[in-house]
């Protein structure tokens, strides 16, 4: 899934070359898609350990420094300052200095579905790259058809086995 997310990086690269995407979100990004944290995926076993990283409080609080974060399966487990932070045995340790992480980003309103004549209905090889590069992990489709929604349960069983990455979209009419 790693080698799937660095191609499908490269093409939001070429595709939009005045968007230059920060080390810092690229690693956090590989970081997740190696261990399958991402909406649909299926969880690592093995506990993933990020030290010395800058946590991003989206509610207004301060960044807070030099800190641990501990995933384990598809959640985060515990997080706090490095060296106050147990890392479990047997957990893969990456050393985050100078690395950012905050929570995923929900966009609310996107037509993932085209429904007009000429444009192919299901863009999602396009979008979906997109979506992951710049942080956003779930969606909301507004305009998603009967037929869609088959689509969409699709594309959930692919996250589920690790062969598609994408956001966790969901349907609305």
């Amino acid at each position: 899934t790693a080698l799937h997310l660095q191609r499908c990086l490269e093409r939001v690269k070429m595709r939009l070359p005045m968007a230059q995407l920060s080390c810092s979100i690229l690693a956090c990004m590989a970081i997740c898609a190696h261990h399958q944290v991402h909406a649909q995926g299926r969880p690592n076993p093995t506990p993933l350990a990020l030290t010395h990283v800058t946590v991003i409080d989206v509610a207004g609080g301060p960044s807070r420094l030099d800190q641990t974060l501990v995933v384990i399966g598809n959640r985060i487990a515990r997080v706090g300052p490095t060296g106050r932070i147990q890392v479990p045995d047997g957990a893969r340790v990456i050393d985050a200095h100078g690395k950012f992480v905050m929570p995923g980003l929900w966009d609310m309103h996107v037509h993932v579905f085209r429904h007009s004549g000429n444009i192919p209905t299901d863009v999602h090889e396009q979008y979906f790259p997109l979506f992951l590069a710049n942080g956003v992990t779930g969606v909301r489709d507004m305009w998603t058809s009967p037929e869609d929604f088959q689509t969409l349960r699709a594309w959930r069983r692919d996250q589920a086995t690790g062969s598609l990455l994408g956001p966790r979209v969901t349907g609305s009419s």
